[in-house]
């Protein structure tokens, strides 16, 4: 199966839009969010046009899932980026394996170099 860029489809340049109102969500999609056994957490503002989020009682409450509501509009990350972050840590701390000092990168193996030079990843 091959990748069909979503531009070059007929309106394909309105699919964000079409995401961001809902329209690529199914009626099951409470069901679909119920079933997820991975630990989710889920964050939101309250202010402005993407503030309804009057089903999250579905998955409120469930062991796996985290929500954190920010006093922001739609993008909490870029109004309270510090609260955000803390909020994020907080959540891997309780579900991942590795320790926060090495989020987002999995364990050395023995004889790996600790050079950053030599570290997968983009380079700052």
């Amino acid at each position: 199966m091959q990748a069909t860029p979503t531009r070059s489809l007929p309106l394909g340049a309105f699919a964000p839009l079409h995401f961001i109102s809902g329209g690529l969500f199914g009626a099951d999609i409470h069901r679909v969010y119920r079933s997820v056994p991975q630990p989710v957490w889920m964050s939101h503002g309250v202010r402005g046009d993407f503030a309804d989020y009057g089903s999250k009682g579905v998955v409120e409450g469930r062991a796996n899932w985290r929500i954190s509501v920010f006093p922001t509009g739609a993008l909490p990350c870029f109004e309270v980026t510090a609260d955000f972050i803390q909020a994020f840590d907080e959540f891997l701390a309780r579900t991942s394996r590795w320790p926060a000092r090495q989020r987002g990168r999995p364990p050395r193996r023995a004889g790996e170099s600790t050079d950053p030079r030599r570290l997968p990843g983009p380079r700052i």
